[in-house]
């Protein structure tokens, strides 16, 4: 996903600073939904009502790590646009 982000805002995926890139971006988004995902571990045992709160977890770690990433190469192209 943050490759085709990357490819919307005209970065080309193959090119070597991506994988950095995309580790940055998945450390950054990932580490504010373990935090979370460790507050929710007890009602995730819980039958039925474990699925929806794992679905809803895993789908807001997802939104925020496209939201990251789209913020981000927001920032690079206009940093890169000429005034």
């Amino acid at each position: 996903m943050i490759y085709r982000i990357a490819a919307i805002y005209g970065f080309a995926p193959a090119d070597a600073s991506r994988r950095g890139e995309v580790l940055a971006l998945w450390f950054v988004a990932s580490s504010g939904g373990n935090a979370i995902k460790a507050g929710l571990s007890f009602p995730e045992l819980i039958p039925g009502i474990g699925a929806a709160v794992g679905i809803a977890t895993d789908a807001g770690l997802l939104y925020a790590v496209g939201w990251l990433a789209s913020r981000f190469y927001a920032a690079k192209q206009e940093s890169l646009t000429p005034v």
